[in-house]
């Protein structure tokens, strides 16, 4: 017991230490800002301010973003001028007069005003991208050298939709490596010591611009087209001497990037090759997972290689789309659980340094800080790891670090502005986030001590925990409607996430099942009994139609004489039946689907030649069909609006129905659903009426 204590106070002696020693590391930082403030006249300093200012209004900064993210695919004034009124008109804030009158007075004049806006845009724009083109970006990079500051160059443009895109952005990489190692050539590291671990030329690689068919269920298909991709790249790269970095994007490519890493840099052609780097993403949940076993393959493959650690870009979309399908978040829903992991991974990565060069990639002082005291406290010379910031924000910290004599490098995309929109759009949104560490700093001017304290302390404070917080319980947080009574919602079904090996595995299973059953012969069925007939309907794969599913039997006039009258006595039946049973009957049906969600999508499959997030995405509209309401009003049979009225589930589930066949592309419009709607709610009126208290 004593020496339990004992070790709890040298803990907690250290913890204090260590604390102590970031607050006096990142008060010197601090320091070091302050003397090297944005100008006030300049570009930088005058968008800042504008960002600033439409920071006090969330909704003005969403409007204003969205119309950001449209303005490069409007082709004129007229368009501009229209759009601008869409976004901004209904302003209900203190800068509301100020913001009609310029659309007043850009609608005297749209060519000029459309041009205007433009220009901003386009100035705001090169804030955060390098150059248009090499000739641009190496104006920026020679100027960054004067200020000892080094730099990875990201090709703008993400996601192509066709092979042509990918080639293309292939070739772009290798023009990029060419053009980056001939106007390079003569430069040398700023620091100087263990510049080996640091080539001066330095790319950064987006994988989803390789390939335009990656689908997260089948990894090895798109790690196969990747590495062919890759090959000429990397040859290239090692050849120049330079350095390639695998950029990390979404959670839907994050497995096949890690793989694809660890498949590249494992072929022997590759094997001893040091200078390759991959991205690890603080904010996502499972990362730590990830970083050991990269760092498991790495001391295995007995080569340096290097991480860029992140906190991450994409939390509004993972948070998002995750809802949308009602998936468990990949992402920590409050910033001091990501920060609190950036510093538990940083301390991974440097313990691990004998194999493994780090990259902080944070603007966040309290977390470089953190990167610094660990390194000394490890022994680390600090010419052994670098910090990675961004260009065009937090100008001052990299004047900092370089000031106390860290290696800094910047991120530098380049390219032209409709295909960095997307890239321009997430600086915008890291730039003015709530939570935001720029934001706090440089916008609400909140105190050096609290932004040095220990994530772990906010955390406690605001009671957030790193379990996963579930589907459900964010739904009746964020989507409550004054409407709707308690319990009284619909929540659909999950579709199944193939990013996970798991459900890869259940999916594979359930083919090979399916398969094995391929050309057996399948009754009709009325009235419960199975009925044969001589005829046979073969069911042909549509995407192998030299494969027969299976052979259904073929119904007749007799048949179907006979299945009509099946139905009519059934609904006899079924109408007298309390609808306590009928509701156990649907949920029964409807937990059967799902408990058996793998093999009814593989059989859609086979009988309809989909892909498998189509598939299961069919299965799941027919599920929630059954399953329309929830288990509470579906038990009581009737609930109770806001209004006092009584609403037949029945009738809901009817009308869902026909939504759900409109919404699935089935037979019929929307506008027919609604006609159908509007027949269907006189038919059941008096449902209604009669089932009132």
């Amino acid at each position: 017991m004593e020496l339990c204590l004992r070790a709890n106070a040298r803990l907690i002696f250290q913890m204090r230490s260590l604390q102590n020693e970031i607050e006096q590391r990142g008060m010197r930082i601090f320091e070091l800002v302050d003397q090297h403030p944005e100008p006030l006249f300049s570009k930088a300093g005058f968008h800042q301010r504008m960002m600033a200012l439409s920071m006090r209004d969330e909704r003005l900064k969403v409007q204003l973003f969205r119309f950001v993210d449209v303005l490069p695919s409007l082709d004129t004034s007229a368009e501009v001028i229209e759009h601008l009124q869409e976004y901004l008109a209904d302003t209900r804030n203190g800068l509301a007069p100020f913001i009609h009158a310029g659309i007043r007075l850009a609608r005297i004049a749209p060519w000029a005003s459309a041009r205007a806006l433009r220009w901003n845009v386009s100035g705001m724009a090169h804030q955060f991208i390098a150059g248009k083109n090499p000739r641009e970006l190496m104006k920026t990079l020679r100027k960054r050298r004067t200020q000892k500051i080094g730099f990875t160059v990201d090709l703008l443009g993400e996601a192509v939709v066709s092979e042509i895109e990918a080639d293309q952005y292939t070739a772009r990489c290798l023009g990029l490596l060419e053009t980056l190692a001939r106007e390079t050539r003569g430069w040398s590291d700023p620091l100087g010591k263990n510049s080996e671990l640091f080539p001066v030329v330095n790319l950064s690689v987006k994988i989803s611009a390789l390939y335009s068919q990656i689908n997260p269920a089948a990894p090895a298909d798109a790690i196969a087209h990747l590495a062919s991709k890759l090959r000429p790249i990397l040859r290239r790269a090692r050849e120049l001497g330079a350095f390639v970095n695998f950029d990390m994007e979404s959670y839907d490519h994050k497995n096949i990037t890690l793989e694809l890493f660890k498949t590249m840099f494992t072929e022997p052609e590759f094997k001893e090759w040091p200078n390759a780097g991959i991205v690890i993403q603080a904010y996502l949940r499972d990362v730590e997972t990830d970083l050991r076993e990269l760092l498991d393959w790495g001391q295995a493959r007995g080569t340096r290689f290097t991480v860029r650690l992140v906190k991450g870009a994409y939390w509004d979309y993972e948070t998002m789309k995750s809802r949308q399908n009602g998936w468990d978040c990949p992402v920590f829903f409050q910033k001091p659980e990501s920060d609190a992991n950036f510093e538990t991974l940083t301390r991974l990565l440097l313990e691990n340094e004998p194999i493994v060069t780090a990259a902080f990639g944070s603007h966040n002082v309290r977390s470089i800080a953190y990167a610094q005291v660990l390194a000394d406290e490890l022994g680390i010379d600090r010419s052994r790891f670098e910090f990675q910031l961004l260009y065009g924000m937090a100008g001052s910290v990299k004047r900092a670090l370089v000031e106390l004599g860290y290696r800094v490098r910047e991120y530098c995309p380049v390219g032209e502005l409709l295909p960095g929109m997307a890239y321009l759009v997430r600086r915008l949104l890291e730039n003015t986030s709530n939570e935001g560490f720029l934001r706090a700093k440089f916008a609400e001017n909140v105190s050096e001590k609290e932004l040095l304290r220990d994530p772990e302390e906010l955390i406690k404070k605001n009671g957030a925990t790193r379990s996963v917080v579930s589907m459900q319980d964010r739904l009746r947080e964020n989507d409550a409607s004054l409407d709707t009574a308690s319990g009284d919602t619909y929540e659909n079904s999950p579709l199944v996430n193939f990013v996970y090996k798991d459900s890869q595995d259940k999916m594979q299973s359930a083919l090979r099942e399916v398969r094995k059953r391929f050309g057996e012969k399948y009754p009709l069925v009325i009235g419960g009994e199975k009925v044969w007939t001589d005829q046979l309907t073969p069911s042909v794969n549509p995407s192998a139609p030299d494969e027969i599913v299976g052979y259904g039997s073929e119904a007749g006039i007799p048949e179907a004489e006979r299945a009509v009258k099946a139905a009519r006595e059934a609904f006899g039946k079924w109408s007298r039946m309390p609808f306590e049973e009928r509701a156990r009957l649907l949920e029964r049906a409807a937990d059967i689907m799902e408990r058996r969600r793998y093999e009814l999508s593989a059989v859609e499959v086979f009988e309809a030649g989909k892909p498998w997030k189509e598939a299961a995405a069919r299965r799941r509209i027919c599920g929630c069909t059954v399953e329309f309401s929830d288990s509470d009003p579906l038990w009581h049979g009737l609930s109770r609006t806001r209004n006092g009225q009584h609403r037949d589930h029945e009738t809901f589930r009817a009308i869902g129905n026909l939504r759900c066949h409109a919404d699935a592309g089935l037979r019929r419009s929307g506008c027919t659903t609604r006609r159908f709607e509007l027949s269907v709610r006189p038919r059941l009126r008096h449902r209604r009426a009669s089932c009132r208290p």
